[in-house]
């Protein structure tokens, strides 16, 4: 769970938002994704990784875990610092 109750962004991985919130219906958790068939699973942004700061501004500051799923992200791409 996130350090003092905060909240966990899930950038294109569906299938941990998923298990995360039948194992943590408590956790708020978010799934940032550019893929819009996952919006059925809950709360759900559309994110274009070709604007990775573009980030709806009621969202800044929001999470305390990030997590993203970099394989899915370089093949489409987008560099890993």
């Amino acid at each position: 769970m996130a350090a003092g109750g905060g909240a966990v962004a899930c950038v294109a991985c569906p299938s941990l938002f998923r298990a995360l919130r039948a194992a943590f219906p408590a956790l708020c958790s978010h799934l940032l994704e550019i893929d819009e068939r996952f919006r059925s699973l809950g709360p759900f942004s559309l994110y274009d990784y070709r604007e990775p700061c573009a980030v709806a501004p009621e969202l800044h500051h929001t999470f305390s875990v990030v997590v993203a799923d970099p394989p899915y992200l370089v093949r489409l791409g987008l560099p890993i610092a």
